[in-house]
């Protein structure tokens, strides 16, 4: 478990392996009193990344805001079989994509 993290201004820009700008977890993951802010990811997971089967992903008293991805999940893209979500603030997320194919 993480408390208090704040991950701001995080950007993954790897070829084909653009995932998680504020943070890529493999197992269950649980943060508290977070705020993710500003983080980009190329290809999913803005803000969170959680890849896998795990039992878990959960947020308390947490803030997303600003965070952008090319492909799925401008805040959180996730796999896991349990989410919990208590307390948290989503504000002024994008998918890259979307707003590309609106410009032509």
């Amino acid at each position: 478990m993480l408390q208090d993290l704040t991950p701001i201004g995080g950007d993954v820009r790897l070829a084909g392996f653009g995932y998680g700008g504020g943070v890529w977890s493999f197992g269950s993951f649980t943060a508290r009193r977070g705020t993710f802010t500003g983080n980009h990811a190329e290809l999913e997971g803005g803000a969170i990344q959680r890849w896998g089967g795990a039992p878990l992903l959960q947020l308390e008293n947490a803030t997303l805001a600003a965070n952008t991805a090319a492909g799925n999940g401008s805040a959180i893209a996730t796999a896991a079989r349990q989410r919990r979500v208590h307390g948290v603030k989503h504000e002024q997320h994008s998918r890259l994509r979307q707003q590309r194919r609106a410009r032509r």
